[in-house]
């Protein structure tokens, strides 16, 4: 159904509202089948009846029929349509092609009402599906999920049994040819075993058909288990004629067909003349009584065996077997759903285990076959086999040395002349403090330098020897401070120690600012030895060892990548991303073109060959045993 767009939206009753009416949904149906001309006009009403019985905020229909094509969309509730209406859409569209009842549990990521899409097909006369309903059920708990798909899958049973009579005169509920589903014989909604809905049925279709006894059973496999007889609370295998009854509904398995079994000569299985002895012996031992049998279908098979029994001077026709099916039969789906979710974990498996023997060793389905011998292959390697173990952690580029660039002297910061990420020379300028005092403290030191040499000369012309050496200790001072004075001023611009990168430290805030003595203003690091950091989680450092070999990958170009070493392993913790690490330093031989310090990247080291099942499993297993304490 490719580019499906509903024809119609409509707000139904809030989800209150429907409840507090106390609806019965199976009677709806009935009574707008009884009232509707159409199927158009059914349809829609059925999709409304469906969407107020669950409650549901959007809900959809698609059926085509000959050349009509009934689309329709209704919802309940404040909540706003289109926030469903693309999902569910989509989910129809799947269901019409996979023509089953499906559900699909949505569970919401941060808690909170949880949601599921749910969809059943239409079917037509000849049982082939024609289209499908589906509708959001919220709020739903996983447990539920079967149930209520169950519900659903027999409502639109009930409506695509009626369905073909509408428009048809046979229709008043005046004709007697028209054969109507009871939805009065069990409510499902409040159902939660195969055998509570098989007990109403059987008690309740007793009383309205004046039987001695009606049973119904389970279909399971080639065998028939009997859930409910009507007056028997309790079903066991010692209770007296459940045998006879038992054979009998298994006969009826066996044939697919109804069968009657009673004296009247005029219709004692006309159909089926002596063919179906264990009736016969059923009908012995239940005293020459009418007895009869129908099969009850859902999704194209036959899943549950319904008998009745009655006095021998009453006589079941094929009309009242109809009209028996007719009524019984659109509670099969939720029969067989209802058996599944009372399913325990062991027999789900054993059935589970059993189903796929039963494909197994059938005949034909060898694509089947040869998927399962194919999973068969992948489960043995998975447990035996064994595969080459890659430890993936992320991983850093870092220069194996760094050379620190300090202040040389307290002073203020004149001038920058890099960033970080700028490449340098050895001898290159970095930055420059102001001098500006610097030159006037050298101009004073020069000026008493000449002072003291008019002294010394002046006290050797008057051959005063302590003057002569007092002027010549001053003057050796005064020397010694200007070779310290013309080294700051040297040492005022800063230059590149090495070839290499400006690694941290921008400085173009800091121009102008008074810096102290010693305090660090750049790195740099050289790029024809950078060296890679390993980064390895607590429950991974086991696997580590040195000169193990590995792949960098760097994520700037993951397409690329080097061979590294590792060299060592750090033997402390260090905190990484409010983790734990291991770090582990690797040798490699990287491409300086364009690699910075400080890259990252992933590397994959090649630990070795580990089980394929703890590959796959033991992080798994590593933290249940942390949480649990294993």
């Amino acid at each position: 159904m490719p580019g499906w767009v509903s024809s119609s939206s409509k707000t139904e009753p809030s989800a209150k509202q429907a409840k507090s009416a106390g609806r019965d949904p199976y009677a709806e149906i009935l009574t707008a089948a009884s009232t509707c001309s159409s199927q158009q006009r059914f349809f829609t009403d059925v999709l409304g009846i469906i969407t107020r019985a669950f409650n549901s905020p959007y809900a959809a229909i698609y059926v085509a029929r000959a050349s009509e094509v009934i689309q329709e969309s209704s919802h309940t509730g404040p909540t706003d349509p289109d926030f469903w209406k693309a999902g569910l859409e989509d989910f129809l569209t799947e269901s019409l092609a996979k023509p089953s009842a499906r559900g699909k549990l949505y569970n919401p990521k941060h808690g909170g009402t949880k949601a599921a899409f749910l969809s059943s097909p239409i079917l037509d006369d000849a049982g082939q599906a024609v289209g499908a309903l589906a509708l959001v059920d919220t709020p739903i708990e996983p447990d539920d999920l079967p149930l209520r798909l169950a519900m659903l899958e027999s409502l639109t049973a009930l409506a695509s049994h009626i369905a073909p009579t509408i428009g048809r005169e046979s229709k008043k509920a005046s004709s007697p040819g028209l054969v109507m589903p009871d939805a009065s014989l069990a409510d499902v909604s409040g159902i939660t075993k195969p055998e509570q809905l098989a007990f109403a049925v059987t008690n309740n279709l007793r009383n309205r058909l004046g039987c001695e006894q009606v049973a119904i059973g389970l279909v399971k496999g080639n065998a028939v288990k009997i859930l409910s007889i009507s007056g028997l609370d309790d079903v066991a295998s010692q209770t007296p004629g459940i045998a006879p009854l038992l054979a009998a509904m298994e006969e009826c398995l066996d044939a697919d067909t109804p069968i009657v079994s009673q004296r009247n000569d005029d219709e004692d299985d006309e159909r089926h003349p002596g063919q179906y002895r264990l009736h016969g012996q059923w009908r012995s031992a239940a005293s020459g009584d009418a007895v009869a049998s129908i099969p009850l279908h859902a999704g194209g098979r036959t899943v549950a065996i319904l008998s009745a029994r009655q006095s021998s001077d009453q006589s079941f026709t094929q009309e009242r077997i109809e009209k028996i099916r007719a009524q019984v039969e659109p509670f099969a789906p939720v029969l067989v759903l209802s058996r599944r979710a009372a399913r325990g974990l062991l027999r789900h498996a054993a059935e589970s285990v059993a189903h796929v023997a039963r494909v197994l060793t059938g005949h034909g389905r060898h694509t089947t076959k040869l998927v399962t011998a194919l999973v068969a292959a992948a489960t043995l390697w998975l447990a035996f086999g064994k595969m080459d173990y890659e430890l993936t952690v992320p991983c850093t580029v870092v220069p194996r040395q760094i050379r620190h660039v300090s202040m040389p002297f307290d002073g203020v910061l004149a001038s920058t002349d890099v960033v970080p990420g700028d490449r340098v020379k050895r001898g290159d300028v970095l930055c420059a403090m102001d001098k500006e005092d610097l030159t006037e403290q050298r101009a004073e030191l020069l000026a008493e330098i000449a002072v003291l040499e008019h002294e010394l000369n002046k006290a050797l012309a008057e051959d005063k020897p302590v003057d002569v050496q007092l002027s010549r200790a001053r003057r050796k001072l005064l020397e010694t401070q200007l070779d310290i004075l013309d080294n700051r001023i040297q040492q005022a611009v800063v230059r590149a120690p090495i070839d290499g990168i400006v690694v941290a430290g921008d400085l173009r805030r800091a121009v102008g600012s008074v810096i102290p003595k010693g305090q660090p203003l750049l790195e740099v690091a050289p790029l024809d030895d950078l060296t890679l950091e390993l980064k390895t989680p607590e429950g991974e450092v086991d696997d580590l060892a040195v000169d193990q070999s590995g792949e960098f990958s760097p994520s700037a170009r993951p397409e690329e990548s080097y061979a590294f070493r590792i060299e060592r392993i750090r033997p402390s913790a260090e905190l990484h991303q409010n983790k734990n690490v291991y770090v582990a330093e690797a040798q490699t031989d990287l491409d300086i073109d364009w690699i910075r310090p400080g890259m990252e990247g992933t590397s994959k080291v090649h630990v070795g060959k580990r089980r394929v099942w703890w590959v796959v499993f033991h992080r798994v297993v590593d933290s249940v045993r942390l949480r649990l304490g294993l």
